[in-house]
């Protein structure tokens, strides 16, 4: 029964350490797109998001670079962004 139980933890500690790179891979990818909307705009940063995704060349996904020039038109340009939570799918 030890055993079963250390197995057990050390199955479920490398999946948190699976979990925790993957979610310090989005924050740097997350970072990576908030420079490019400084830089270029909306369109570019939805472009970025969306790189190497299912959803790439989804029109519909795409257009959402809309609401986002809408927001910098009533509060302004983004200054920073922080992740705020990840959580890995699937």
């Amino acid at each position: 029964m030890k055993s079963f139980i250390i197995a057990a933890f050390l199955v479920a500690m490398s999946g948190h350490s699976l979990a925790s790179s993957v979610c310090d891979k989005a924050s740097k990818e997350f970072d990576k797109a908030v420079e490019v909307y400084k830089k270029e705009g909306g369109t570019a940063f939805m472009k970025r998001v969306l790189k190497n995704g299912p959803l790439e060349s989804d029109m519909k996904s795409l257009s959402q670079a809309q609401v986002l020039g809408q927001i910098e038109q009533f509060f302004g340009p983004i200054e920073t962004a922080t992740v705020l939570s990840t959580k890995e799918l699937g």
